[in-house]
């Protein structure tokens, strides 16, 4: 039944300015060949997982369409906010690499029913009562092929597959949330606890920290990734 579950890939992206930043989809390659062919073939090698040159210009098309969509226009061929962009759409793609590694080394797994679980628990399988409607469930299966459930499976393993990983980086950092951190931040942005409760504020601190946590521990693992550029 899973198979008919998949999740459509869908790349999260948000402009930050007039750059982008592409949360990961994991979109890995692993073909090895001489380094002539591979300087035309592939945008780049992590450790031993390749990126192809398809793959990243097909994500630069996305991201430039987003843009042309967002911006009502299209950044110069040669303009350093192209390069930027083009930078970090190389950069996404070797994030994805790298966590991806990290995710197989550690042997990190989704269930089946936690796909399931994931799935009666969106909204839009909902009735008036909150409750898991299978009609409409199975209405919202009738109406797409089989190859876009598949991929809508994958998109959604690997999405609870990276947010595994997170919680255990959170927890081998030992992210906590002192009352202290309660205090300093009601005061830095004005929040008074009628506004906003303790155990809300605890949680979104919490988050923050945890994003922290992870973002500094990707970087050192970045540090020690063997990354080849070829474009």
């Amino acid at each position: 039944m899973i198979r008919i579950l998949g999740k459509k890939k869908v790349a999260k992206r948000i402009f930050w300015g007039l750059a982008i930043v592409i949360i990961p989809s994991f979109v890995i390659w692993g073909v090895g060949t001489e380094m002539q062919s591979a300087r035309k073939t592939f945008a780049a090698k992590v450790n031993r997982q390749v990126i192809s040159q398809d793959d990243y210009y097909n994500r630069l098309q996305e991201i430039l369409n987003q843009y042309r969509q967002f911006f009502k226009q299209e950044p110069a061929e040669n303009s350093a906010e192209m390069e930027k962009i083009k930078k970090s759409v190389l950069e996404d793609l070797i994030r994805q690499a790298v966590i991806s590694r990290e995710i197989k080394r550690r042997r990190i797994k989704v269930t089946d029913q936690e796909l399931l679980d994931v799935v009666r628990g969106d909204p839009s399988f909902r009735d008036e009562k909150g409750n898991f409607d299978e009609r409409r469930f199975q209405e919202t299966v009738a109406g797409m092929p089989d190859e876009e459930w598949i991929k809508i499976e994958d998109n959604l393993r690997k999405n609870l597959s990276l947010r595994k990983l997170q919680n255990l980086v959170g927890s081998e950092g030992q992210v906590k949330v002192t009352d202290q951190d309660l205090i300093d931040y009601r005061k830095k942005y004005s929040l008074a606890p009628d506004i906003v409760k303790d155990e809300d504020l605890r949680k979104a601190i919490f988050g923050q920290k945890a994003n922290e946590a992870f973002e500094n521990w990707y970087q050192q693992l970045r540090k020690r990734a063997r990354v080849e550029i070829y474009i």
